[in-house]
């Protein structure tokens, strides 16, 4: 299943206990290494905001579509994943004006 930078859509997630859990996910690498390498990379989405110097609020104006659920993007936790992992295609992405504060708030807080 192709998949787009800034399109959310739903993977088995890695936790820190080592479990796999099915959590909705943010591809943040770009088409080019998707085409290139047939990998991607995507940080966890949570309804939990457990380490919130870590998390960004998923606010409704952030992303093209409305979710029911409050949100988080929990910007420490990034896994690296093929197509074949997608479990599921939300067709949501984040809209532009929101990115920066994205990829800013993953910088500060890995390295």
């Amino acid at each position: 299943m192709k998949a787009n930078q800034w399109e959310i859509v739903e993977l088995n997630f890695q936790m820190p206990n080592k479990r796999f859990l099915p959590h909705p996910a943010l591809i943040i690498s770009n088409n080019d290494l998707f085409e290139d390498e047939l990998i991607f990379y995507a940080v966890l989405m949570s309804t939990k905001n457990f380490f919130p110097k870590y998390t960004i609020e998923i606010t409704p104006e952030m992303l093209t579509k409305n979710t029911e659920k409050k949100g988080y993007f929990v910007a420490h936790l990034i896994g690296q994943y093929t197509s074949d992992e997608i479990l599921m295609k939300k067709n949501i992405f984040l809209k532009p004006e929101f990115r920066i504060l994205v990829q800013n708030k993953i910088i500060t807080s890995i390295f």
